[in-house]
């Protein structure tokens, strides 16, 4: 494999950035400790700072994410505004995000609005592994006193807040 520039570096985190939000909205969740964040090699643990949980490690990023996001029916990220730090690696990935999220409830599945939306700003420290770009730590900030659109509900009291 040749070296990289910053143009190919980018495209890859900005690549990874939309991958980890398109696997959390499609169901596949599990797929995040392996596919987006850093494996633990090296003295390497990968974070995953949400302010409502910290998760350490693959295995607990793996548990977590497991257990988030199985209270949902659905939910849609959607990602804008990324900057990025790059100067060799370690690398900084900035972006805004729009969560919107439709909990799970009993009963039949019916078409409704979307129970909250989170507006916030997330930071992911990259680092190349393998020569491939993965996210060591990843956190999130909520913009706004609160969600944006109606209520979060009580499993996820703190998100955002750092």
């Amino acid at each position: 494999m040749g070296s990289s520039t910053d143009a190919d570096d980018v495209i890859a985190i900005g690549n990874l950035v939309a991958e980890s939000q398109y696997l959390i909205d499609s169901g596949r969740w599990s797929q995040l400790a392996d596919d987006v964040f850093a494996s633990e090699v090296d003295g390497v643990t990968p974070e995953a700072d949400f302010g409502f949980a910290v998760w350490r490690g693959t295995e607990a990023i793996r548990a977590g994410f497991d257990a988030s996001l199985r209270r949902f029916e659905a939910c849609m990220h959607a990602v804008t505004n990324i900057y990025m730090a790059l100067d060799g690696d370690p690398a900084v990935a900035g972006y805004y995000v729009q969560g919107w999220h439709w909990v799970r409830h009993a009963g039949p599945r019916l078409s409704r609005e979307a129970d909250f939306l989170v507006l916030g700003v997330m930071r992911d420290d990259v680092l190349r592994q393998s020569g491939e770009w993965r996210v060591v730590r990843r956190q999130l900030s909520r913009v706004g006193p609160g969600v944006a659109v109606g209520t979060l509900p009580d499993f996820l009291a703190g998100l955002g807040e750092s």
